[in-house]
């Protein structure tokens, strides 16, 4: 299960992954054909993550922290 929230600091998105209860497929309710593309997002990512790495993708989503300028 995914929370989403908003942080006023760095004015950025919050995602988090909270606990899962157990669940059949069936009993997710999404709009039709939804389920099934966020399974193919994530296993096509975990599925071509050889060639992403090796193309010097990383495999992290999400929004990082501005680097230290130290």
């Amino acid at each position: 299960m995914l929370s989403f929230g908003f942080s006023e600091h760095r004015e950025n998105e919050l995602l988090t992954f909270l606990p899962r209860p157990e669940l059949t497929q069936d009993e997710v309710v999404l709009p039709t054909g939804r389920l099934e593309a966020i399974e193919e997002h994530v296993v096509g990512i975990a599925r071509e993550a050889g060639q992403l790495l090796e193309a010097g993708q990383h495999l992290r989503r999400g929004r990082r922290s501005p680097p230290d300028k130290s």
